[in-house]
Parts: structure tokens; C-alpha cells; sequence
């Protein structure tokens, strides 16, 4: 994540749909999945921070999963 944030504040660069899995303060034994966007906040001329919109998708990408268990066992 440091890497990403980095290049939002050293580069102004928008990070955007970057996926990405992590473990979460609160939940230390499993991975999340977020969707998150970064962008540079710019005042002046000056960046002098970031923005972000961070979404947990974890139990999204666990019903995907589940329903293409449960079609594959129905196809056989």
C-alpha cells in the first residue's frame, strides 16, 4: 500500500479500481478484498495529501465464488 500512496503524493498520480487484498485491524486472520481509489490533494500548486474511497468487497467476491462452486457442482 506505501508503494501506491508514494506515487499519489510524489507524483500526483490517481490511483484508481486498484484491487487489492489485505488483512484488516480488526479482523487479523482474513484477507479482505478492497477496491480503492487515490488521488493527490492539491492546493496551490502544492499536493498535500491524499483522498481516498475505499471499498471492502469481501463478502461480495465470497458469494461470486460460492455461486460458481454451486454451478459447477449443478453442471455435473
Amino acid at each position: 500500500l506505501l508503494p501506491v500512496l508514494r506515487e499519489v503524493i510524489e507524483k500526483g498520480k490517481s490511483i484508481v479500481n486498484w484491487e487489492y487484498e489485505s488483512y484488516t485491524t480488526k479482523d487479523t486472520e482474513h484477507l479482505h478484498s478492497f477496491l480503492a481509489n487515490y488521488f493527490p490533494v492539491v492546493a496551490g500548486e502544492k499536493i498535500i495529501g491524499i483522498d481516498a474511497a475505499v471499498v471492502d468487497l469481501t463478502f461480495k467476491k465470497q458469494a461470486e465464488n460460492e455461486l460458481k462452486a454451486t454451478e459447477f457442482r449443478y453442471r455435473l
